[in-house]
Parts: structure tokens; C-alpha cells; sequence
């Protein structure tokens, strides 16, 4: 009991002089003094060094320390219950006063003793709980172990460089056992044969691209188309217009080139309004000129499509009767379109 007691002094001691050195310190970062740095760093230098020493000495109690602790957690559970007992009397004699079972002055006897009892019981457990929470400090301090130093680095051993090991033959196949046939090889397919290059000079590099060259078909200018139109072919029948003297016109023979001949812009056709008599057609003059280019081209003589002959006109002079629709203007009866504003004529 001697020696719990005196362990239990010694700690007390230390704690004081570790509180009074944690103090200093805390002062000294707070204090505005006018001392050189250095000075400040020389007096924080040694307050650090005496509290690692304090720290150091309660490590040598840290089993006095550990028995005090749990020595003061069960005096406060014990204290936390006698307070707990104590305000339930309190609370019962406030009941039993309420219900008419003790008189005022029995019910200020019983107060005043569980008040007093609750004062009590509250004043030590802040003490012992005080205790307590600086105990724990200290143990965790003690039970702190001091930072061991960085361990070394692993020499890293030289790489041995893995042999791999050869794959193991397959076992041979049973007798008997079947096995699927072997495929024969497919050959890769033949590229197909590129077009020789033709290595020309000059002088054959011209003609080459002469062959190419596309060919313009010539035209030869056609000849002058007659002054006068050609007759009709003869017609027979009542309704035809030909003397009887006349003898029709031979066709042209044949020419012998066959070089294409385009007929020339200026060339066109005439046509005249039909006669009304019954019978009658509309001619188209340039059909044997047409007839020509054919012969000329295929060499094949076809027959001339039927031709009428064309109606007695009345003289470039005659009466001019059919009006124009959208003019006004008069024409000659047998004009196709207005001489004035060319819009189609329309016989009445």
C-alpha cells in the first residue's frame, strides 16, 4: 500500500512539472517579446527537451498509471449511481408530498437530505471525471511508442532470367483410334498477269496517240439548191393537175462517193395550205432532195414517197380575204401563218 502510495506521488509530481513545461511553451508562441529569434529558439529548444524527458520518466509508471485510471472510472460509476439513487428518493418524496401521504414538513426533511446527497455525489464525479480524462492523456502519451526509424530499402537481387520450358510432345494416339484426314495444302492464287509496258520513243509515241485521236466526220458543202423547185412526180387520176404533154423527170442516178452531206441551215421546207377540193394533201417539196441524201449515204434506192401535185395558187398579187385573229391584219387565203405579226391563221 507504502508503494502504490509513493508511485502514486511520484506520477503526481511529474504531471505537475510536465503541465508547468506544456504551459511555458504554449506562452512562449504567444508572447509579443522583443528577444532575438535565436534567443526564442534556444528557450523553446530546451522547454521541448525537459518535457520529452517528463514524458520519458512517466513511461517507468506506466503501470501505476493504469491502475490509478481504472481505479477512478469505478469510483465515478459508483459515484454516477449513489447520484442516480439519490434523485429518484427526491422524486418519490415529491410524489408521496403530492398525493397527500407526507405532510409539508416531513416532505422538507426528506429534500433537504437527498438535495445535500446530490450536491455531493455531483462534486466528485467532476473531480473524479477530471481525473480521469487527464489519465487517459497521460496513458495514451506513455503507451505512444517512439518513431522507429525508416527501415531500409531492399536491395533489389539481380533479375534471373526465367527459362521457359519446352511444351511437352502430345502423346502418340491409341491404335485404332480415328483420325481426321489431312487437308491438302491450298496453293495461294496466282496475281493476275499486268499489261506489258510499251517503252516508245518520240517518232512512236506520236503515232500512238495519232491512232487514239478521235476522227471529225468531214461534210462537204452540198450544192446550190435550185432557184425553182423541183416538179412534182407525175400523177395520174381525175383529180390531177399535170398537163398531159408534160413527161415526169427522170430520178437522179446514184453518186458514187458516199461522204455524209448535211443539207445547210438555210434549207427548208415549204409547205402550202391544202386545196380544198376533195383529195388533197400536203405536199412537202424538199422530199426529194431528202431522197437524194439517202442514195448518197446508203447507195440503196428506195421509192419516193407519193407526191400531189401542187394546187393552182392565185398570183402573189390576189385578193388578200382571211384576217388575222390576233392583228387584224388581211392575207391571202391560202397562207399558213400572218405576214405582219406571224400568228397561225385559222381558215373560216
Amino acid at each position: 500500500m507504502s508503494d502504490d502510495t509513493q508511485n502514486l506521488a511520484a506520477v503526481e509530481a511529474i504531471l505537475s512539472e510536465r503541465d508547468a513545461l506544456h504551459g511555458w511553451l504554449v506562452r512562449l508562441e504567444a508572447a509579443g517579446s522583443s528577444a532575438p529569434e535565436s534567443v526564442r529558439a534556444r528557450v523553446r529548444e530546451d522547454y521541448e527537451h525537459r518535457l520529452a524527458a517528463v514524458t520519458e520518466r512517466l513511461r517507468e509508471h506506466a503501470d501505476t498509471i493504469g491502475n490509478r485510471l481504472a481505479a477512478d472510472r469505478a469510483e465515478h460509476d459508483d459515484l454516477a449511481g449513489r447520484a442516480r439513487i439519490s434523485r429518484d428518493a427526491l422524486a418519490e418524496a415529491e410524489l408521496r408530498h403530492a398525493v397527500g401521504e407526507y405532510d409539508s414538513e416531513q416532505f422538507e426533511r426528506e429534500r433537504g437530505r437527498h438535495t445535500g446527497d446530490l450536491e455531493t455525489y455531483d462534486l466528485a464525479l467532476a473531480a473524479v471525471a477530471e481525473r480521469v480524462a487527464r489519465l487517459e492523456e497521460v496513458q495514451a502519451l506513455v503507451r505512444r511508442e517512439p518513431a522507429s526509424p525508416e527501415p531500409e530499402a531492399p536491395v533489389a537481387e539481380a533479375a534471373v532470367p526465367a527459362v521457359e520450358e519446352a511444351p511437352a510432345p502430345e502423346p502418340p494416339p491409341p491404335s485404332g483410334a480415328w483420325l481426321p484426314e489431312a487437308q491438302p495444302e491450298q496453293a495461294p492464287p496466282a496475281e493476275a498477269p499486268q499489261p506489258p509496258v510499251l517503252d516508245v520513243g518520240g517518232d512512236d509515241e506520236a503515232a500512238l496517240l495519232a491512232i487514239f485521236e478521235p476522227v471529225e466526220p468531214t461534210v462537204e458543202p452540198d450544192a446550190a439548191p435550185d432557184a425553182a423547185p423541183a416538179d412534182p412526180v407525175e400523177s395520174t387520176g381525175p383529180l390531177s393537175f399535170t398537163p398531159a404533154g408534160d413527161a415526169p423527170r427522170a430520178a437522179e442516178p446514184p453518186r458514187a462517193d458516199r461522204s455524209i452531206r448535211v443539207a445547210p441551215s438555210e434549207e427548208t421546207p415549204r409547205f402550202v395550205r391544202p386545196s380544198p377540193v376533195k383529195g388533197s394533201e400536203l405536199v412537202d417539196l424538199s422530199d426529194r432532195q431528202r431522197m437524194a441524201q439517202h442514195l448518197d449515204t446508203t447507195g440503196v434506192e428506195l421509192e419516193p414517197a407519193p407526191v400531189l401535185p401542187e394546187p393552182e395558187v392565185a398570183g402573189e398579187t390576189g385578193p388578200r380575204t382571211l384576217r388575222c385573229g390576233e392583228c387584224g391584219a388581211m392575207n391571202r387565203p391560202l397562207e399558213w401563218y400572218c405576214e405582219k405579226c406571224g400568228a397561225e391563221l385559222t381558215a373560216v
